[in-house]
């Protein structure tokens, strides 16, 4: 059994360094990282978006337009 079974459910173990020290630092900068969200993003308040710049449904076909790079294979002949 190692000291990391012996611990309560309420604490995490940690690494320690060579000399039995915590860098503090560095755990707080991955606790940090880990109270990040995910996805940014704003209180809907906040949201400048209105319903008319919203796409619902399906999404028209644009125009197919012709390739600008059309004109490279006539030179490669």
């Amino acid at each position: 059994m190692n000291a990391e079974d012996e611990l309560p459910e309420a604490y995490e173990p940690t690494q320690v360094d060579e000399n039995g020290e915590i860098n503090l630092v560095e755990l707080i900068e991955d606790e940090m990282i880990l109270e990040l969200p995910q996805v940014a993003m704003h209180d809907d308040a906040d949201c400048n978006v209105g319903s008319a710049n919203m796409s619902f449904g399906e999404i028209p076909v644009a125009d197919e337009r012709p390739n600008p790079f059309a004109v490279l294979k006539n030179l490669k002949k």
